[in-house]
């Protein structure tokens, strides 16, 4: 069985680096409820 690798196009690797940048920025509820419990050691 071979496996191969598939890439995206690279005019979109511009937009998808942006958008990446942009989720590290924020947070979902989801992570800043996880966050918040172990930068209090709940967890």
């Amino acid at each position: 069985m071979v496996h191969a690798y598939v890439t995206s196009k690279t005019g979109n690797y511009d937009i998808l680096k942006e958008l990446a940048k942009e989720n590290r920025k924020t947070m979902t509820a989801a992570e800043s409820f996880l966050w918040g419990y172990i930068r209090n050691k709940k967890l």
